[in-house]
């Protein structure tokens, strides 16, 4: 039996949060949403990810600030970054 990647979506703006949980979710993955980089922390030090899709420009702590405090304790999650800025 295939395990099905478990996928935390953080993004500051709740329609980019909707809208790849959605097509995730149709696509079969397990989708997990956070509204910001320590909430999203607070997640991964809950429970693994096998990826995890942020934003890199958040507040309170940003995708990059995300990207290497998961890393300490999770060197294995894939991280995507994402943005609007150009």
């Amino acid at each position: 039996m295939t395990k099905t990647a478990k996928i935390l979506v953080v993004d500051d703006e709740r329609s980019i949060r909707d809208l790849l949980s959605i097509y995730l979710k149709r696509e079969g993955f397990e989708v997990h949403c956070a509204e910001d980089g320590q909430v999203a922390l607070e997640c991964c030090q809950e429970q693994e990810f096998d990826i995890v899709i942020a934003d890199i420009k958040m507040p309170r702590l940003d995708g990059i600030g995300l990207l290497h405090s998961v890393r300490e304790f999770a060197p294995q999650t894939i991280f995507i970054m994402i943005t609007a800025f150009a």
